[in-house]
């Protein structure tokens, strides 16, 4: 099977998630200053490791998520992250169709593969379920 691409999906870099690229910010409302929306990044083969290289979308990494979770064509990003030990599968809005469906299936697919999962509305209100650890250490986190 031949790995998945992000090809035209710039989710990632369109100031849907956060980071610090060449000393610049990006966040909600703020793209990434070498984001090419629909055409990735400016530089991508020469990207900075941390966090462009570092972070992989779920949807790359697992080909049991459908075509269609696709975060360009599904407007949300999973990704799975590891904080303390404890593995969680996270589900970030990335645009206007975020909707239930989406986070019903995130939710049973999140927590049968990983145990653990967190998501944010659309206001960025953060909401976990998971393992007592796991829900310790978010609502640590969250205070």
């Amino acid at each position: 099977m031949v790995p998945r691409e992000c090809r035209s999906c710039t989710k990632c870099c369109e100031g849907w998630l956060s980071g610090v690229v060449d000393g610049e910010y990006f966040y909600p409302g703020k793209e990434c200053k070498f984001c090419i929306a629909g055409n990735g990044g400016s530089s991508y083969e020469s990207r900075p490791i941390d966090p462009c290289q570092t972070f992989t979308c779920a949807w790359i990494l697992d080909e049991s998520i459908e075509e269609d979770r696709k975060p360009e064509l599904n407007d949300a990003i999973i990704s799975v992250n590891n904080v303390n030990n404890i593995k969680f599968a996270e589900l970030t809005p990335a645009g206007e169709r975020f909707d239930v469906d989406t986070l019903s299936w995130f939710i049973l697919w999140g927590l049968n593969r990983y145990g653990n999962v967190a998501w944010q509305d659309k206001q960025g209100v953060v909401f976990h379920l998971g393992s007592p650890e796991f829900s310790r250490l978010m609502s640590a986190a969250s205070k």
